[in-house]
């Protein structure tokens, strides 16, 4: 059974290409089950043989043999059910995942909490173990698998806290022109729906939006029947606050693009952060954008103040950017003001951002 890795005589077809944004064979959280998600692929293109073309090919120091050539298809089937591969690839099962979503939860806007507070989220969401032993070991491993990172002594009284990256950290799929056109004509097997369409709703599952960012102490300034609406304009000088030069470039590009506007109708649509930082239009497609030279290319210079190995992928650049929206949003710097709910569903929103000078 032959993967395509990009020769010639398969078209310059290449399988790992597609799967690395989510399975990065090159990081060391998900390298031990690269082989694992190739033999998967295989076993679809061996379970469909009849529908697969059979081909001599050459193997390094084995000569010759005849296989059957996976199609894109067959990487489809896989990548489709990658909820259920997380499970080996990141560790990430139920428990896990209800950890993750305790901390989110519970957090405030840097996605930061204590075992106490996980642990008496769990229970009230009535998860099958609340245990204080199983919750530190569960956290131990998300810690190794990068999805949580841990603060000695940062909370209350010294506690520790434990901080959400976001499901951006798993990585996404880069759905672009290529992407596009490898995966022409593939379908979800579960649903039937366009295999292209399956990966954008993924995407957008981990996909941050302007709601995650509302600060605890945002000011709910909902229209009454008569259609008033009242701002707190309330500002001023930040004390205490110092920005490392990515924080500042990703906060003058919100004051650039966001500062005193209105985002409306978000329970049709709610923003991403492409979208927030000026990248493309509110409501713009985000697939239509190039991101180099942006900040969520890894070779802007913004990026180069780190560590050597600090921002290496567009996935370490996604969740710096989130995590620093957060750090925004707890200092006040990025606020929101709700105009509009429906139910507990906010519809329209203002955001100011603090100025250069009020910051610095």
């Amino acid at each position: 059974m032959k993967l395509p890795a990009g020769e010639d005589e398969f078209d310059n077809k290449d399988f790992v290409k597609y799967a690395k944004p989510i399975f990065d064979t090159d990081r060391s959280e998900t390298n031990r089950v690269g082989a694992m998600v190739a033999n998967l692929v295989r076993t679809s293109a061996l379970i469909n043989h009849h529908n697969r073309e059979q081909k001599t090919i050459n193997l390094p120091n084995d000569g010759t043999k005849e296989a059957f050539i996976a199609e894109p298809q067959d990487l489809a089937n896989v990548l489709c059910a990658r909820d259920t591969l997380m499970a080996t690839t990141h560790q990430l099962d139920r428990k896990k995942k209800a950890i993750c979503v305790a901390i989110e939860e519970t957090g405030g806007p840097e996605n930061k909490a204590s075992i106490n507070d996980i642990q008496e989220h769990l229970r009230k969401s009535n998860a099958s173990f609340v245990k204080r032993h199983q919750i530190v070991q569960m956290l131990s491993d998300l810690i190794q698998n990068y999805l949580v990172e841990k603060h000695e002594g940062a909370g209350s009284s010294g506690a520790n806290l434990y901080e959400f990256n976001g499901w951006q950290a798993l990585g996404k799929f880069q759905i672009d022109d290529d992407f596009k056109d490898f995966f022409e004509g593939c379908v979800d097997p579960i649903t039937g729906d366009d295999f292209v369409d399956t990966a954008r709703r993924i995407n957008d599952e981990l996909e941050p939006t302007a709601s995650d960012f509302m600060g605890e102490d945002e000011v709910d300034t909902s229209q009454s029947q008569e259609g008033q609406v009242t701002i707190d304009a309330s500002g001023g000088k930040f004390s205490d606050v110092s920005l490392e030069p990515h924080e500042e470039a990703i906060r003058a590009a919100l004051e650039d693009n966001l500062d005193g506007e209105m985002i409306d109708n978000m329970d049709e649509h709610e923003p991403g952060l492409k979208e927030m930082l000026g990248i493309v239009d509110i409501g713009g497609n985000p697939e239509t954008a190039s991101l180099d030279g942006t900040l969520f290319d890894p070779s802007h210079r913004v990026w180069q103040h780190g560590p050597d190995d600090w921002a290496e992928t567009r996935s370490d650049v996604e969740t710096k950017i989130n995590k620093t929206m957060r750090k925004l949003t707890e200092q006040g710097i990025f606020r929101t003001d709700t105009l509009r709910k429906k139910g507990n569903t906010v519809v329209k929103m203002q955001v100011s951002v603090a100025s250069k000078d009020d910051v610095q």
